[in-house]
């Protein structure tokens, strides 16, 4: 095998996987070497339909440990993500990662920067952006004379899969697996595109409304909204439960740019865009809408050129910042629209801001998808600031009363019990201040509530009954297993839940 291959693993057999496969047998510099899944049979068959000759493995470890691999590619539920991340980092391996990268924000900072210190690359599978024709569309854009300044962008993502056995069965909204819902599996792309076409810039605040959602609180349709500086804006609504349709438009004050497949071309050898300016005839009779520019992309595979790119900087030991900057600037931006949708307070600020917004680069080539042996990838700009966290407020058990909302908390399991609903619990709860009840519902919750535990409440609601309080999370709020062993000892005699509240009317 020449210097210049790169040998890649994957850790899952998932759908995706087996298009990235595909780009693996494409591309100039990369080949498969390794498959793995939980059931080694299932590796098996899959090399077999997919990249035969490469080794089978029945745990995601065992093709870690392999020390042939130098990528991997993990297309694993969101909620697994980060996990496997860590460890391919650990083994120094190179990541190619589905989307949403992560459950939150917090766990996608810790994959990137986790990469960072081993020296590996990071990048999210978000093919269009290597396409030939988004450098196309780029030129467009910033051609003033034609263009103008982009002010607006607009688009949607949705897929016809509004059956039964979908929302049954369908990982996609499985809250542990898949928090996002549609907005991770096809807002990522809209949000993406949008801040490519703003030249990822963050916006100033954005906003978003679950229009439809399962019974857990996973979006299945959405519309959402984006507030850049000086006014500029961009749009997007996405669903699962409508006719398949991907189309984006940029919008400027003398042209409009338009593309029906942002996501993923309709034909494999042509990808078109059209530029068009309108106008009014005599009268305003018709509103005639002029082509000013029709391009076609040929030869181009997006998805070989993603493997060529990760592969590109293997073989140069060249990190690029651009990659994993961008890939946390879309993870914030999912978070602020979460955020915003279950709070229901319209627009949200993003907690992260950079001050140096992610550089692009050009795609190498000539649109066929094919590098030249041994060619390196130019590194992006360094950041002049990397992205800083922003800790949630957390509050005590004492200082909650029955006005509280949005309650966090960092507390210890004292003592559970039965409750009267099905898959429900009583648990009593504390911090240093005090304790308080909390009716822990579903396998999610009650699974966590053991005595002695260390638990982290995210976005709890005050709940009261004949006079006295107690908390519950609903499915807005989210309860976590600590990773940290607290070191206080609830204040058994400060019993929230004790206390006898009366509503006194206002006088």
């Amino acid at each position: 095998m020449a210097e210049s291959t790169v040998r890649w693993g994957i850790i899952g057999t998932a759908g995706i996987a087996e298009k990235v496969s595909v780009a693996l047998a494409e591309a100039s510099n990369a080949t498969c070497v390794a498959v793995a899944s939980r059931d080694k049979d299932k590796a098996e068959k899959f090399i077999a339909d997919n990249c035969p000759g490469a080794r089978a493995y029945g745990s995601y470890q065992e093709l870690l440990d392999d020390d042939e691999v130098q990528v991997v590619y993990i297309p694993l539920p969101t909620g697994l993500r980060l996990e496997w991340v860590l460890k391919a980092a650990e083994k120094k391996k190179h990541v190619l990662c589905e989307k949403p990268i992560a459950a939150n924000l917090g766990d996608a900072r810790k994959m990137v920067d986790a990469c960072q210190a081993a020296g590996v690359q990071f990048m999210d599978n978000t093919m269009f952006l290597l396409h030939d024709r988004t450098t196309a569309m780029r030129a467009v854009l910033d051609d003033e004379e034609l263009f103008g300044t982009p002010n607006h962008v607009i688009s949607t993502f949705s897929l016809p899969l509004g059956n039964f056995d979908f929302f049954k069965d369908n990982i996609r909204l499985n809250r542990n697996m898949e928090p996002y819902g549609v907005l991770g599996d096809l807002g990522w792309y809209c949000a993406r595109f949008s801040l490519w076409a703003f030249r990822y810039e963050d916006p100033e605040s954005v906003s978003c409304e679950f229009l439809e959602e399962t019974s857990d609180g996973v979006p299945v349709t959405l519309a959402a909204n984006l507030m850049f500086k000086g006014g500029r804006t961009a749009s997007f609504t996405c669903s699962f439960k409508q006719a398949w349709r991907q189309w984006a438009e940029v919008v400027g004050p003398k042209c409009a740019l338009r593309v029906e497949d942002f996501v993923i071309p309709a034909e494999i050898d042509v990808s078109k865009f059209t530029v068009t300016r309108g106008s009014v005839s005599a009268k305003a009779l018709t509103f005639p809408n002029e082509v000013v520019k029709e391009e076609a992309i040929k030869g181009c595979q997006q998805h070989t050129k993603v493997v060529e790119k990760l592969s590109d900087i293997a073989i140069s030991g060249n990190l690029e910042e651009f990659w994993p900057k961008v890939a946390i600037q879309t993870q914030m931006v999912l978070s602020a629209m979460v955020t915003s949708a279950r709070r229901q307070t319209g627009w949200v600020q993003p907690r992260e801001r950079t001050k140096a917004k992610p550089k692009e680069e050009a795609p190498k080539g000539k649109g066929k998808g094919k590098s030249k042996k041994g060619e390196k990838g130019t590194a992006s700009e360094e950041a002049e600031k990397q992205f800083l966290p922003k800790k949630p407020h957390f509050t005590r058990v004492g200082a909650i009363n029955p006005g509280s909302s949005g309650v966090n908390l960092e507390v210890k399991v004292l003592s559970i019990q039965k409750a009267a609903g099905e898959d429900s619990l009583i648990a009593i709860v504390g911090d240093a201040s005090g304790v308080i009840k909390l009716i822990a519902q579903g396998e999610a919750e009650t699974s966590k509530m053991k005595e002695g535990a260390d638990l982290v409440i995210r976005n709890a609601s005050v709940k009261m009954t004949k006079g006295f309080v107690h908390l519950q999370v609903g499915k807005w709020g989210k309860v976590e297993t600590s990773k940290e062993e607290f070191n206080f000892v609830p204040n058994e005699k400060t019993n929230i839940s004790d206390t006898e509240y009366e509503l006194v009317p206002n006088k």
